[in-house]
């Protein structure tokens, strides 16, 4: 009996931090469709399936084609998310959740390895605790360890990475096998967040290079060879995607700077969203003021790792908040460092100032809502630079006071329906899996949940005869009569004229995406159920 009662004691927080997590990340993992881009990679999971490996068309629909190189090898991403999903769905069936399930589970072992981390940085449990709490509490890496792509991989693969290399500075003989294959996974789960975080550790290495044993280090040198012969040759394989990728990118919106000013752009997002979600900078003069002098080496562990996958991020076209997805468990250390010794000797204080951290964004935003009035009075001096209104329009919409966290909680506990859901719900008891069908968006998400055969808007002709047409968000205005049609509508207008279709009419949510993984733009709860869009069937000739 004392066996037992001893284990619950000694693992205490690691049980809380493995149920409390999971209570926030499995309910409702299957109450909305896969997104856009979760679509798209599920679909290229579905391909390994039936091929055996990771295609760009499972021989009746395809995807990502921009990228195609490889006479349909798909190689745009890194394998390891894509073997997961088709494990998960080989177990458990073609459903959403099953797609999401191996990155739910991937969230749940981060929180539980962070605090293991922590503690082995800090020999302090509470310091530990603290950052495993903020962690499995954070509402952008909640949604994306609830999301069906690979955007919660680095956030795991960090803290082991971080993890075996502390084990570098032990005495013993290192053994660095869980460190080669960490990386190796790591890397075919995400190469850029894979080489930022490893510049950060290496440069570490090199400022502690005397703290490392020598035959230690000769080991981490030859680790390190290995790792680069077993690495390298997938940046030649992949190097032929990039121009077509950045190509597409760059045409796609205006907004995206794909010259050298765009690196200077896309640094005050990246940091504009990490002061909002991740760690407010009001705190940052907290963190140097007293760390330091007992934790120089890991305060410089856990800076450097952040620094160093921002500055890679800034090569995407994009500063979307999942490309420095794996500097969070490094700064959660350092946020909870921060609160330790802010405030030595009351543990009641620090408690309180966690919860509101996680409970609130007051120390988040709060100071910037001072300038909230000099941004709402900008609006004519920017309104002709479609750049700086855009920023301007993120920063009124991102400062604001609210609890994130309770909106995730609101996320979890009611079934969401955007404009996707409402055409799948139709569907659920129309049509059949073969039939063909044209959708202006998500179609790799549509075809999962559907399996037709989809019509994509680039192979749309007149002559075109699709099963089903599906008009939601911008086809919609087909809806209105107008006489000068052009482009896509007017293709869609001949195909209907000229066939005999019946006309169906859905109420749905607004807008064109069912929903997002971005936090600044993810919707917490089903938005008004006051738009139409119309779903046309074919009216097949009868026999005489």
């Amino acid at each position: 009996m004392d066996a037992p009662k001893g284990f619950l004691k000694n693992n205490l927080p690691i049980i809380f931090l493995i149920a409390f997590s999971s209570s926030l990340l499995f309910p409702g993992l299957g109450n909305q469709a896969l997104s856009i881009d979760e679509g798209s990679d599920t679909f290229v999971a579905t391909t390994i399936l039936k091929h055996g490996y990771p295609r760009h068309s499972d021989g009746i629909n395809h995807t990502m084609d921009f990228a195609d190189v490889y006479d349909g090898v798909f190689v745009y991403r890194t394998w390891v998310p894509y073997y997961l999903q088709a494990l998960s769905m080989k177990l458990f069936g073609k459903t959403a959740v099953a797609a999401r399930l191996p990155f739910a589970i991937t969230g749940v072992f981060s929180v539980a390895l962070l605090y293991l981390l922590a503690l082995k940085l800090t020999a302090n449990k509470r310091v530990a605790f603290l950052a495993a709490l903020f962690l499995a509490c954070s509402v952008p890496a909640l949604i994306f360890f609830r999301n069906a792509r690979y955007l919660s991989l680095p956030i795991l693969f960090t803290i082991l990475l971080l993890y075996f290399y502390l084990d570098l500075y032990k005495e013993k003989k290192w053994n660095p096998l869980p460190l080669f294959v960490t990386a190796f996974l790591y890397f075919h789960s995400m190469y850029v967040e894979f080489a930022s975080t490893s510049l950060g550790v290496l440069a570490h290495l090199i400022i502690y290079r005397r703290d490392v044993a020598a035959a230690n280090f000769k080991r981490a040198l030859w680790t390190l060879g290995v790792l680069a012969l077993t690495l390298v040759p997938w940046f030649f394989i992949v190097r032929p995607v990039f121009s077509q990728v950045y190509k597409t990118l760059g045409d796609s919106s205006s907004l995206i700077d794909l010259s050298n000013w765009g690196y200077l752009k896309r640094l005050p997002g990246f940091l504009f969203q990490l002061n909002n979600y991740i760690f407010p900078a009001i705190l940052i003069p907290l963190a140097f003021f007293g760390p330091w002098k007992n934790h120089k080496k890991t305060i410089q562990l856990v800076f450097l790792c952040p620094a160093s996958i921002i500055l890679i991020a800034l090569l995407h076209p994009i500063p979307s908040q999942f490309y420095i997805a794996a500097a969070f468990p490094p700064l959660y250390i350092l946020l909870a460092l921060t609160i330790e010794n802010a405030l030595p000797g009351k543990p009641g204080l620090k408690y309180f100032l966690a919860a509101v951290l996680i409970a609130t964004n007051l120390l988040h935003v709060g100071p910037l809502m001072v300038l909230r009035p000099v941004a709402e009075g900008a609006g004519e001096s920017v309104k002709e630079t479609g750049y700086l209104e855009h920023v301007r329009a993120t920063f009124l919409r991102e400062v604001r006071l609210t609890s994130v966290f309770s909106k995730h909680l609101y996320d979890i506990t009611h079934t969401f329906r955007g404009p996707l859901d409402a055409v799948l719900e139709y569907f659920k008891t129309h049509g059949k899996p073969g039939d063909s069908c044209y959708i202006d968006n998500e179609v790799d998400s549509f075809a999962f949940h559907t399996g037709m055969k989809m019509i994509r808007r680039e192979e749309l002709t007149p002559r075109s005869k699709p099963d089903w047409i599906v008009l939601k968000g911008g086809d919609v205005a087909l809806e209105k009569g107008e006489d000068r049609l052009s482009g896509r509508l007017k293709i869609l207008h001949t195909i209907l004229e000229s066939n005999s279709y019946k006309k169906f009419i859905l109420k749905s949510t607004p807008g064109r995406h069912n929903n997002s993984y971005d936090i600044q733009i993810h919707q917490f709860e089903s938005p008004p159920n006051n738009q139409a869009l119309y779903i046309y069937q074919l009216i097949q000739p009868t026999a005489s």
